[in-house]
C-alpha cells in the first residue's frame, strides 16, 4: 500500500524491486484489492499497522508483522486479533 500522493501508486512492484514484472500493482487503497491477496505483510509503522490489522481483521485476511514500537495497546490489539487471523509476529524487523 504506497500513500495517495506517491509517484509509485500504478507501478509495478517487481520493476520497482529490480526483478522484472510481476503484475503485482502498488496501490494505494488496500479495499480495492482485498479479493487479491490472503496475507497482508506490513513493514509500516505502529499507526499504519494497526489501521491495516483492523482491515485484516473484516476481511479474514492474515498478516506478517514487522514493524517495531507499539505500546502496550498495540501488542495487545494485535493478541487479541491473532485469535480471529493467522498473524506472524516479529518486530524486529526494523526498517
Amino acid at each position: 500500500r504506497e500513500r495517495e500522493a506517491s509517484s509509485l501508486r500504478g507501478s509495478d512492484a517487481g520493476e520497482l524491486a529490480g526483478v522484472g514484472k510481476t503484475g503485482v500493482i502498488i496501490q494505494s487503497d488496500l479495499a480495492s484489492v482485498k479479493d487479491d491477496f490472503d496475507v497482508l505483510v506490513d513493514f509500516t509503522r505502529p499507526e499504519g499497522t494497526l489501521a491495516h490489522l483492523a482491515f485484516c481483521r473484516k476481511y479474514g485476511k492474515g498478516m506478517v508483522i514487522g514493524t517495531t514500537g507499539f505500546d502496550a495497546a498495540g501488542k495487545q490489539a494485535i493478541r487479541e486479533a491473532s485469535h480471529e487471523i493467522a498473524i506472524g509476529f516479529a518486530a524486529t524487523f526494523s526498517v
